[in-house]
């Protein structure tokens, strides 16, 4: 999950609104927030 948040920074920063469409990414952070 590090990995992604630091080369995802742009995006976020940037583009939002493709992450929250971004299906994939936000199952893999549900189960991020789980295995936590």
């Amino acid at each position: 999950k590090k990995v992604f948040d630091k080369n995802l920074t742009f995006v976020k920063e940037y583009y939002p609104d493709i992450l929250k469409s971004w299906k994939y990414y936000q199952e893999f952070l549900r189960i991020c927030e789980v295995l936590d």
